[in-house]
């Protein structure tokens, strides 16, 4: 059965430096996907460890090495790279629930005036490895409401008025980036 719904591209773009432990299991949640229209591009900081044979080993992923450095710059050649008309990251480590494409995606659908969604997230530890240090150990009892990136989905437009990720913060790009939705009253949800 044919859906009714005309699903948008979205390019999703995953950052990665020497991430072969979880490589492989991100990019499978991202296959995995009940959303019809998207394409993976992986961004490699220069990888010293297997991390390219992985990515490639999955057809259909996109896999580029960005001329400079830091997690900014890649997702910044990510996004020059990105068919797309919507926009979603996710971080080499994490995974996605089968359907968070499609029920973000149906939820920004019917509020066109969204330019960008932040979705709950579960964190969790590996077997066996301690909780890091300034970290609240209540956060792995239930699901996160935070601004972080593999909870976003953009339209790809709002890089438009917000701009691109700062390349000269080592650290919190992506806090730096909300901060300046905020400040331009960007419609999220």
């Amino acid at each position: 059965m044919k859906s009714s719904i005309e699903w948008p591209f979205v390019s999703i773009i995953m950052a990665v430096l020497n991430g072969e432990r979880f490589l492989a299991e991100a990019i499978r949640s991202v296959l995995a996907q009940n959303y019809p229209s998207h394409e993976l591009i992986v961004v490699d900081g220069h990888s010293t460890d297997c991390t390219a044979a992985i990515a490639r080993s999955f057809p259909g992923v996109c896999f580029l090495t960005q001329p400079g450095r830091g997690v900014p710059e890649a997702l910044n050649f990510g996004l020059a790279s990105a068919r797309g008309d919507w926009i979603a990251f996710l971080e080499h480590d994490d995974a996605w629930t089968p359907e968070k494409l499609r029920v973000q995606i149906s939820f920004m659908l019917a509020r066109p005036e969204l330019q960008f969604t932040l979705t709950h997230a579960r964190f969790f530890l590996e077997p066996g490895c301690a909780w890091p240090s300034g970290y609240n150990p209540g956060w792995l009892k239930e699901p996160q409401i935070g601004a972080i990136l593999s909870s976003f989905v953009a339209r790809k437009t709002v890089f438009e008025q917000v701009g691109k990720f700062d390349g000269r913060l080592k650290t919190a790009a992506d806090m730096d980036w909300f901060a300046r939705a905020k400040d331009l009253h960007i419609p999220m949800a």
